[in-house]
């Protein structure tokens, strides 16, 4: 984890449990702790107005309804694009997007 990163989760946590405007967070590459992942999770457990929670590259992982798991091993983007390769792919056809756009080298 980073330096404060505990204080700084807690804050979070804190926002996550008051905001009723805030609809996507990107903590991708953050490289949070499972500990830290524990206290974000919590605070996300009470917030129903967030829809996207981007979290790869820290030990957590969003399930497909959206709550996110702590976990011993940091979950990379390349994992995730792998484990769902399929939905992104006909995601994309239906955007017009390429698939090699879909994940960065």
């Amino acid at each position: 984890g980073k330096i404060n990163g505990e204080e700084h989760c807690q804050q979070l946590a804190h926002l996550f449990r008051t905001t009723k405007t805030l609809e996507h967070i990107d903590l991708s590459m953050c490289e949070i702790s499972m500990e830290h992942c524990r206290i974000l999770a919590d605070g996300l457990q009470e917030n129903h107005t967030i829809l996207g929670v981007h979290i790869a590259g820290n030990s957590a992982k969003m399930t497909p309804a959206g709550v996110m798991v702590p976990t011993q091993d940091v979950v990379d983007a390349s994992t995730i694009y792998t484990q769902h390769k399929g939905d992104f792919e006909k995601i994309a056809r239906s955007c017009g997007i390429s698939k090699e756009l879909l994940v960065a080298n």
